[in-house]
């Protein structure tokens, strides 16, 4: 009711079947500094045996508890108290052990903000990224854990530690990523997910050498040449190409960051040797100096 004397109704009760958001409010309400209003009512609940609710600012309401559930009391009528953590404490008319009513609390569940932050922005694939997500809360402060995701793939979890957890990553796929972080929520407070963060990862770079096993070799005699393939951020995988000029000789796969070619089929005279490494979808590829392989 306004200054006016003008009435609009919020909320009416019984609007779901059964009566399950409750029924008979008896009592007044209280409101958290938000503007929700708190109160109980006398019947309905999952049992009806009467309820706590909330109303939020959207007319919006919320069973916080349905009475009748054990020993937990029944049918309330009187308002509700809160102290400066949000809890609130509340006496009911029945249940109870002795079916003769309870004094009870309800701790509060408080609405979180999830906020998240990057150690480096932009980076290169193969750098050490920390991910910190910040939980705040108007009551206790949040623990359990939080998931970081780069879209709907999980990158992993951390719990929080004086509201902060951190994920150190050195597996970020190169692009523009969009990374979030998702509190799952404990006792007293809901879970909240961080809004997008744009993470911009960069290809690795890539260097190649070639190296021969005996030069200058002799005709029909076994040369084996090695790739090696470095990055500065990670260890290069893929396939590298032997080049004999514009000739392919052969390919190998990379192991740890290496490969090899043997060949025993190199003619007489001057060969100009080199490898080229693809790359891959996170490292930019490369080619190698030239090799002059002499066969006499």
């Amino acid at each position: 009711m306004d200054n006016t004397g003008h009435e609009t109704v919020l909320y009416s009760f019984c609007s779901v079947a059964g009566c399950t958001d409750g029924d008979l409010p008896d009592a007044g309400l209280v409101q958290d500094v938000a503007g929700n209003l708190y109160g109980t009512t006398f019947e309905g609940g999952t049992v009806n045996w009467g309820t706590v609710f909330k109303l939020d600012q959207n007319n919006q309401e919320t069973v916080l508890h349905s009475f009748g559930s054990g020993n937990d009391g029944g049918f309330p009528s009187a308002v509700l108290i809160q102290d400066s953590a949000g809890n609130f404490y509340g006496t009911t008319s029945g249940g109870g052990v002795y079916g003769r009513g309870t004094v009870f609390e309800l701790v509060a569940i408080n609405a979180t903000t999830t906020t998240l932050a990057t150690s480096l922005n932009p980076s290169t694939y193969g750098q050490a990224v920390t991910l910190m997500a910040t939980v705040t809360s108007a009551g206790p402060t949040p623990t359990g854990r939080v998931t970081f995701k780069n879209g709907t793939t999980s990158l992993g979890s951390a719990s929080l530690s004086g509201g902060v957890a951190k994920l150190k990553t050195s597996t970020l796929p190169a692009g523009t990523l969009s990374i979030t972080a998702t509190y799952s929520g404990d006792t007293a407070n809901h879970g909240s997910t961080s809004k997008p963060l744009r993470q911009v990862v960069h290809k690795a770079t890539s260097t190649s050498a070639v190296a021969s096993s005996v030069n200058p070799s002799t005709v029909g005699q076994t040369v084996t040449f090695t790739a090696t393939v470095t990055s500065p951020t990670t260890i290069p995988i893929g396939t590298v190409k032997f080049m004999d000029g514009t000739k392919l000789l052969g390919t190998g796969t990379l192991a740890k960051g290496k490969t090899t070619y043997s060949t025993s089929s190199l003619n007489k005279g001057s060969h100009n040797i080199a490898t080229v490494y693809a790359g891959t979808a996170n490292i930019t590829g490369s080619t190698s100096p030239i090799l002059v392989q002499v066969v006499n």
